[in-house]
C-alpha cells in the first residue's frame, strides 16, 4: 500500500466521485436518450398517439443538449475552491427579505471580505 497524505487522499476521493458522477450523467443525458432515439427510428410508431410522440421527441432533444452543461457543472461543483466561491456569491445574491436580522448581518460581514482564500 502507498502512504498518501490526507490532502492527496481527499483529492483522490473527490476525483473518484467526480468520475462516477460523470458516468451517471453520461448515461442519463447521452446513452438513454440515444437509445430512445434509435429505438423510435426502428419501431413502427404510426399507431402511437400523437401526444405521446410530441412529448417524447422534445424530451430526447433536451436531454441530449443538456449533457455538456451537466458534465461541466459536475467538475465545477467538485472543485472545493470554486464551491466556496459559489456559496459566497449565493449568500450575497440572496434577497434580504427572506433572511433574519442575524443572517443579514452575517451576509453584510461576508460581503466586506475582499476574497476567499483556500486552505491549500
Amino acid at each position: 500500500m502507498f502512504n498518501l497524505s490526507e490532502k492527496t487522499r481527499g483529492a483522490q476521493d473527490r476525483l473518484a466521485v467526480a468520475f462516477f458522477l460523470q458516468m451517471i450523467a453520461a448515461a442519463l443525458f447521452f446513452a438513454i436518450p440515444m437509445l430512445a432515439l434509435v429505438s423510435l427510428m426502428l419501431v413502427d410508431t404510426s399507431n402511437w398517439p400523437n401526444g405521446l410522440l410530441s412529448t417524447i421527441r422534445p424530451i430526447i432533444i433536451v436531454a441530449l443538449s443538456l449533457k455538456p452543461p451537466v458534465q461541466s457543472l459536475i467538475n465545477l461543483g467538485k472543485n472545493p475552491v470554486l464551491h466556496k466561491r459559489s456559496l459566497y456569491q449565493m449568500r450575497n445574491w440572496l434577497p434580504y427579505g427572506v433572511l433574519s436580522k442575524d443572517e443579514q448581518t452575517q451576509v453584510k460581514e461576508l460581503s466586506k471580505k475582499p476574497s476567499i482564500q483556500s486552505n491549500t
